[in-house]
């Protein structure tokens, strides 16, 4: 029992004395976008769950509802991001070409970019 109680006390100052380092230098930026899809390709959840599953993407929201034109419907979402391995301008740029290229979606326009 002394062995088990010495091993985890060596174990719990190894944690105490870790250092854990802070995310938030990771650069994240909020994207305001109006998103314009078909209704009859894909539901308004599948289109989110594509975004949601590009890689850099952390965050998608609905911020207006999605309003019916015809076989097509609009809605404004929020993209929250981390360009991964290259520059800002590039990463945002390939984000839209990825989500235009989603089955259903006609078009995605970013409004703003910023940093969160």
């Amino acid at each position: 029992m002394d062995q088990i109680n010495e091993t985890w006390n060596k174990f719990k100052s190894l944690e105490e004395r870790k250092v854990y380092q802070s995310h938030s230098e990771l650069p994240i930026f909020l994207a305001d976008c109006i998103l314009r899809y078909s209704k009859d390709s894909q539901s308004q959840s599948d289109v989110l769950t594509e975004i949601r599953a590009i890689e850099g993407v952390t965050i998608v929201s609905v911020v207006e509802p999605a309003r019916r034109l015809g076989n097509q419907e609009v809605m404004r979402i929020k993209i929250k991001y981390t360009p991964v391995n290259m520059s800002i301008p590039e990463y945002t740029t390939l984000l839209q070409r990825k989500i235009d290229k989603i089955p259903g979606v006609l078009s995605l326009q970013i409004l703003k970019a910023v940093r969160a």
